[in-house]
């Protein structure tokens, strides 16, 4: 069963903040997760399932992190929040001169 995707104004928020390719990036994961949400274990005590995933753009590492809420009754896929981290890519070395 293919789920629908539905973003809460806090996500939508979330993946406006971020650059057009980890945009997409975002959205690819998303789209893996509603065709086959098998990977997403629904609790009834827990409800909502935390995705983290990394992608590099230019010079930068993203690590994003996603807030999701499978309601298979709905055949939806809730996307409650996304943040993000970012990092220098590839991380810069130190040496030291002795």
């Amino acid at each position: 069963m293919t789920y629908a995707l539905r973003f809460s104004v806090k996500a939508r928020e979330g993946l406006a903040g971020l650059p057009v390719g980890v945009q997409e990036a975002v959205l690819d994961e998303l789209e893996l997760f509603a065709a086959d949400p098998s990977g997403l274990r629904v609790s009834r005590a827990y409800p909502d399932r935390v995705h983290d995933f990394a992608c590099v753009e230019g010079s930068k590492r993203y690590s994003i992190f996603m807030v999701l809420r499978p309601i298979p009754a709905a055949g939806t896929l809730r996307v409650v929040s996304i943040g993000h981290a970012v990092q220098e890519w590839p991380k810069p070395t130190t040496e030291t001169k002795q």
